[in-house]
């Protein structure tokens, strides 16, 4: 299954479990998905889910974070997905296993999430905990449980800490956070 013309979106396969009752229902409670592979490309200051910007821009705003719109599926249970951001910087890839669900009132949230970040010059590992509001808001926690950092003859392991993070989906130039990390 493939999704928009550059493949933003791609599941090797697709399997849902339903009843006649489900078929009915104006929405679907769980949808779980294995080895999804999306592409978000920096734009503009923010990112870009390509073929799936309007689950995450406002009516008529153009941009990502711009608003949140009403998911057909409350939650979405990720299990050996990828995550790549294309950026100047090169492609960063985010192996992904957890939870994205949205609440009635459009709020976005990662939970039970274990993630890699694997860059040319950084390697971590985390767990994650984030919560996105239906203006693009976003409150991040990361408990980092290893990785490394590569610049040059300069390396350090990363044992572990906790780094807290805020901002938009459409700045994320603008992250600020503070945390602590044992190397």
């Amino acid at each position: 299954v493939g999704l928009g013309v550059e493949r933003g979106l791609y599941m090797p396969g697709l399997r849902a479990v339903f009843t006649w009752a489900d078929l009915l229902a104006p929405r679907m409670e769980v949808l779980t998905v294995a080895g999804l592979r999306l592409r978000l490309t920096r734009r503009g200051g923010g990112l870009s889910f390509g073929a799936l910007d309007p689950l995450f821009v406002g009516a008529g705003s153009g941009e990502a974070g711009g608003g949140v719109q009403r998911w057909p599926i409350d939650t979405i249970v990720m299990n050996s997905s990828v995550i790549e951001i294309l950026s100047p910087f090169g492609s960063t890839y985010l192996p992904f296993n957890g939870r994205v669900s949205q609440t009635p009132d459009l709020t976005i949230r990662v939970e039970d999430a274990n993630i890699e970040f694997l860059h040319p010059n950084l390697t971590v590992k985390a767990e994650v905990a984030a919560v996105m509001d239906r203006t693009g808001a976003i409150e991040a926690s990361l408990t980092v449980r290893g990785g490394g950092i590569e610049f040059g003859q300069y390396k350090a392991n990363l044992e572990g800490g906790l780094f807290k993070a805020q901002g938009r989906l459409d700045d994320v130039e603008n992250f600020s956070g503070k945390g602590s990390l044992r190397i």
